[in-house]
């Protein structure tokens, strides 16, 4: 089974080695595991090094780096859905107080996937884009398949296809369709 990240909105398989097990405060039995969190492992990371770092001030030229690319990557989660979580993205989001002091850990491969997230942009409009260049070579089931899918994803609170990824979806839905239309079935 899958499971959507809520900060990232990648989906994931529901599995210890994505989400973190969820253990529930308060009264009642200890440690009594009651599911899986709904942010990934990636995405927690991401926001403990940015909350440290926030709280702590950045000491090297990588966290500054870091600090200085999250509030993009933060807004771009925000616009595709996402609902980033920890006190630096609520920093930026909704432009809190600012503390200081400092702390270290690994941000070189932070650094770079969040680089590489602004760099190549929407991940929906990349799949729409992907759709669009495939070789239609399977039965059309597969593709509207993977349409629907994708559609699911992009869609609003109402169902439908959101306004920014409507148009890619029209020409994608209009491509496959015309594969339909002209399969040979057999």
């Amino acid at each position: 089974m899958n499971k959507q990240c809520k900060q990232c909105m990648n989906m994931l398989p529901d599995t210890e080695e994505f989400f973190r097990p969820y253990v529930p405060r308060g009264k009642g039995l200890r440690k009594t595991t009651v599911g899986r969190n709904t942010v990934c492992r990636d995405c927690e990371q991401i926001n403990n090094v940015a909350t440290r770092i926030f709280k702590q001030g950045p000491k090297t030229n990588q966290e500054q780096e870091l600090l200085a690319k999250l509030p993009a990557y933060y807004r771009q989660l925000v616009a595709i859905g996402g609902q980033p979580i920890g006190a630096y993205a609520r920093h930026v989001l909704q432009e809190v107080a600012e503390p200081q002091a400092r702390g270290s850990a690994a941000l070189g491969s932070i650094l770079d996937r969040i680089s590489t997230t602004i760099e190549t942009g929407d991940p929906f409009l990349l799949e729409y884009d992907k759709l669009l260049g495939l070789e239609l070579t399977k039965e059309p089931d597969v593709y509207q398949e993977m349409l629907e899918s994708l559609r699911e994803r992009t869609a609003g609170p109402d169902g439908r296809v959101k306004p920014e990824y409507k148009d890619k979806f029209e020409a994608v839905a209009t491509r496959f369709d015309d594969y339909e239309d002209n399969y040979d079935w057999d």
